[in-house]
């Protein structure tokens, strides 16, 4: 042999352990492919839901034009733009309901104090 030939072949000192080693490679190598497509898989779905998305937003919009156009033009629209109406409806006071139960609740706390003050 020559010197050529001779440096081709290397001497591994623990065989076992390097072939552990690679075999523990392949393996992590694998997990990282298989973690890859399931990345790929997921992108090709969010491609197909932006698309679906996206379709559904432009039928949408088609609707609304639809609508729009059906909905006869009154001055009810402009009602609502008016600050005026809305001024009068914060004008309006809230009412004060008083709750039945609440009432009867009061006579019954009331009574039982009255007789808290004759035990004593």
């Amino acid at each position: 042999m020559s010197e050529e030939e001779s440096s081709f072949y290397v001497a591994i000192q623990d065989p076992k352990s390097f072939r552990r080693e690679l075999l523990g490679s392949s393996k992590d190598m694998i997990k990282l492919l298989q973690k890859y497509e399931d990345i790929k898989k997921i992108r090709e779905q969010k491609i197909k839901l932006m698309y679906e998305f996206s379709q559904t937003k432009t039928e949408i919009a088609m609707l609304m034009g639809k609508l729009k156009r059906a909905i006869p033009k009154t001055k009810l629209r402009n009602a609502y733009d008016n600050p005026k109406v809305i001024e009068k409806k914060k004008i309006v006071a809230p009412r004060k309901e008083v709750h039945p139960d609440l009432s009867s609740l009061q006579n019954e706390l009331a009574s039982i104090e009255e007789k808290l003050g004759k035990l004593k």
